[in-house]
């Protein structure tokens, strides 16, 4: 389970509490200094046992309780935890970089990659398709006609320039999907060699995917033992399993090495109800807020009176 802020910003009024506690007891002392100069507390003290005056401090503790409140439901709290979801709608996206021209599965990578992508949305209900590698092109949106999916899928053509920016893919993936249970399926040989950010694009998709609940299984395309086909150079086509463990671990989806087509659909259909659930817990908190304010109220008008 984990717990994330979709406005982390709010959180810094929790640095206002050591303000509050030093003004609480300052006012304090100045408003019984002032009304010690026209009554004898100490003498009424002594004869009603009752100590007139005081600190306050269990008000002070109470408000600060509900301050809290307030600030935690406007930060944004949701709880993200791993439960029985149903998947449905799904992001094909498809490596299109220059890497996947390699020719370690037959008869390029990329044609692998498209079969599998067919594969997948000949089997969900609802698909949208991507294809990407410095840049992102949506080549559908998320539709139900399995003939405009199939269409979308097989114009993928290789992009000779730009790298491979797996941040971006994700990101443009994950705003093509309503809320609810959904997933995005990730087929690249794995290699990120550009960023949407300066530092840190793959960690802020990430946490930008994990926010959107959205489950990310991820295809290994390539076996590492051949060069891109517009290379004349002997080197080695990209390959990267590392960053594709790393992305299905941490949004509770698959990874998969792929051999066979029937692999995946295989994988897919057995991880179908484990995924991603996220809670929002802002309402939650603003009713105890408001909940605890009413009590403060009560607490207030009624400490210094006998309730029949």
């Amino acid at each position: 389970m984990e717990i994330i802020f979709q406005r982390p910003f709010m959180l810094f009024a929790f640095f206002a509490f050591p303000v509050l506690i030093v003004l609480h007891y300052y006012f304090f002392q100045r408003t019984k200094s002032r009304a010690m100069k026209f009554s004898n507390f100490s003498a009424m003290k002594r004869v009603s046992g009752v100590t007139l005056i005081t600190k306050n401090t269990s008000q002070l503790v109470l408000r600060l309780f509900v301050m809290s409140f307030f600030i935690m439901a406007a930060s944004g709290p949701m709880i993200m935890y791993e439960g029985k979801v149903g998947i449905e709608s799904y992001v094909i996206a498809i490596d299109s970089s220059a890497s996947m021209s390699a020719q370690d599965f037959e008869p390029s990578r990329l044609e692998f990659a498209k079969k599998i992508g067919l594969e997948i949305a000949s089997e969900v209900d609802k698909a949208a398709v991507v294809s990407f590698a410095g840049v992102t092109f949506i080549r559908s949106a998320l539709t139900d006609e399995k003939v405009q999916v199939r269409q979308a899928i097989n114009s993928i053509d290789i992009e000779h320039a730009g790298g491979t920016d797996l941040g971006s893919a994700m990101i443009t993936s994950v705003n093509l999907l309503p809320d609810g249970p959904n997933a995005l399926v990730l087929i690249t040989d794995g290699s990120d060699t550009s960023g949407i950010f300066v530092e840190d694009g793959l960690r802020k998709a990430l946490d930008y995917v994990k926010r959107h609940g959205a489950v990310v299984h991820t295809v290994l395309i390539g076996k590492g033992t051949s060069n891109p086909g517009y290379l004349d150079a002997d080197i080695p086509a990209a390959f990267d399993d590392a960053v594709l463990k790393e992305i299905s671990k941490e949004t509770g989806g698959k990874y998969i090495e792929i051999s066979e087509i029937e692999e995946i659909i295989g994988v897919i259909d057995s991880q179908v109800q484990s995924g991603i659930k996220k809670r929002d817990m802002t309402s939650m908190l603003f009713l105890i807020a408001l909940a605890m304010l009413m009590f403060e109220w009560l607490f207030l008008n009624t400490k210094f009176r006998t309730i029949p």
